[in-house]
Order: structure tokens, then sequence, then C-alpha cells
């Protein structure tokens, strides 16, 4: 095609095929918005030493296999058109044997000591396809060991690995690491309350540098120390009488102690009602038996009934 045709001038979708120079490459190409000389210059970039540009525009298709199903992998601004021909590639290899692998357990990767969790393992063929062949999954034995999928982790490791392996070849592996240290709960560093107040005790441990610390596999304790409250249904601290304890918060073998101050209950008085109020021996006889309690408004205290 000539490179000062409109055609190869205007910028459009487009198609290409290119093969590397070793000819153990090939680069199956749709592109939005190049000319020809950009797609040249793109197919080049990719590593491709000889490149053919297919038809463009509305034919623009690229169609692969995903997760067993064939989809449309590119996407245009209008409708695709129908095409009479296409280039395809085939697959003649054995589906059976699994070339990649995949681990999954979660986000975060950094783990307390005593933990414990089972990866999602999968092997895949060439095509993406799941292989129903047993994966071996394996943990560098600096961090712990893995028993019936499950691993344990057991050691400290400021870096490890955990993998999946089949004939004695990893196909996939994620970088872990390991802790015996929490330098931050995300719980209060001490508590004051008065009686009946309660305070949240949801606990995001977390290291020196704020990365969040996995403890899967790990129950979260608390306790009260000193008679002056409880942990309620809901993990927080309620506390039920005035005095000086602590609340002890332990996963694992790793603990922290919060300091804990339940001050005594202030005692009211009604500013607000004159000595001449008509309801005052009434509303005294109630203030006496507790029917009635007072709130601190702007320094004065008034009746709540």
């Amino acid at each position: 095609m000539d490179t000062n045709s409109w055609r190869a001038r205007t910028a459009t979708q487009r198609s290409a095929v290119g093969v590397s120079r070793d000819g153990d490459e090939v680069f199956m190409v749709t592109v939005d918005n190049m000319n020809l000389m950009d797609l040249a210059r793109h197919m080049r970039d990719l590593g491709a030493h000889t490149a053919l540009n297919f038809d463009g525009g509305g034919s623009t298709t690229l169609v692969g296999l995903e997760q067993g199903d064939l989809r449309v992998l590119n996407s245009l601004p209008g409708s695709q058109r129908s095409v009479p021909s296409t280039l395809q590639v085939g697959f003649t290899g054995d589906r059976n044997t699994p070339i990649q692998g995949t681990i999954d357990f979660g986000s975060g990767n950094q783990f307390l000591i005593g933990s414990s969790f089972t990866p999602d393992v999968s092997l895949l063929n060439a095509l993406g396809e799941a292989v129903s062949t047993r994966a071996d999954l394996n943990v560098s034995s600096s961090i712990g060991t893995v028993e019936g999928g499950t691993v344990h982790v057991n050691s400290v490791a400021s870096s490890a690995r955990i993998f999946v392996e089949h004939g004695g070849e990893e196909l996939s592996g994620r970088t872990v690491r390991s802790t015996d240290t929490i330098h931050d709960w995300g719980v209060p560093t001490e508590i004051t309350v008065g009686v009946d107040e309660r305070v949240a005790l949801d606990v995001s441990p977390k290291d020196g540098e704020g990365t969040r610390i996995r403890h899967d596999g790990l129950d979260v304790e608390k306790e009260v120390v000193g008679n002056v409250g409880r942990i309620d249904s809901r993990g927080r601290f309620a506390a039920t009488r005035p005095g000086e304890g602590e609340v002890t918060i332990t996963i694992g073998e790793v603990s922290t102690t919060i300091p804990v101050v339940v001050e005594e209950p202030q005692a009211f008085e009604f500013t607000d009602v004159s000595s001449s109020h008509p309801n005052r021996e009434a509303i005294y006889f109630g203030v006496d038996r507790g029917f009635f309690q007072g709130i601190q408004m702007a320094h004065s205290v008034r009746a709540m009934m």
C-alpha cells in the first residue's frame, strides 16, 4: 500500500500479525486510532521483525479463548461487522498437561506466627483451562510447613515463598513474610470512661510500617483484669463500676495490655430548678431515687424525665 494514500494516513482501528526475527513469537494485534505508519512502529516495538496489515475499521476483531469460552477481546466505537475469513491459531498440545498454576489466599501477604490458611490452588494448561491433575503446594522451610493443603506459619521470615509444583517444576509462586510483633493493634492505648460507657476494641494489627498483619486461624481473645467491667457480646469493653484495671488482648502468643480507668459518676445539681419551682419537691424526690438523670449543658444541669 502506498504510505501516502489516504488509506495509509487515516487513523482508525487496525489489525496486524507479526513474527519475531527468530520465528519463535507471533504477535496478533488489534489497535485503535492508528495510521499505517503508527501500526508499523507499534509492531516493531512489540518485537516483530516482519508484519502484515489486515483489514481494519469495523472488521477489526480479535477473538480468544478465555476461561474455556471464545470471547471477542477488543472493542470498537461502533458495531463489529461480519467477516468472511479469519486467521486462526490452533492448539495441538495435550490439554491435560499443566504449564502454569495459580495461588489465591486473598489480599495481604504478612502473617502472624501461629497463623494457618488454605490457599486456593489450581493448574492450567496452555489454553488457560483448569487441569484436574493434583497440584503440589509447598512453602519455604524458613516460614513454616504445608499439611493437607494448609500452610502453617511457625517461624519469623522477612521473605519466603509459597509455590505450586508439578513434576518437580515450579509453576507459580507468591512471596510471603511473617512476624511475631504487632506494633499497632488498631485499638486505644488507654481507656478512661464512666460507668455504663462502652469502648470499641476492633483489632486490626499492623507492623511498624503500617502494613496489615493477617492472623488467619487464630482467635482474638479479650479479657478484663480488675473488677471494673466486662467484654460484651460485640467485643467492646463495657464499664460496670468505678476503679482501675486493664484489658488484655491476645492473638496466638502475642498480647497487649490497655490500662483502664472507670471514673466515679458525677453528682449533678439541678441548677435550673429554683426554690420556687412548683414541682421542685417532686423532681428531687425522683432524683434521690434515681428516676431522673442530669445532663451537663453549658455549665448547667437539666433534668431528664
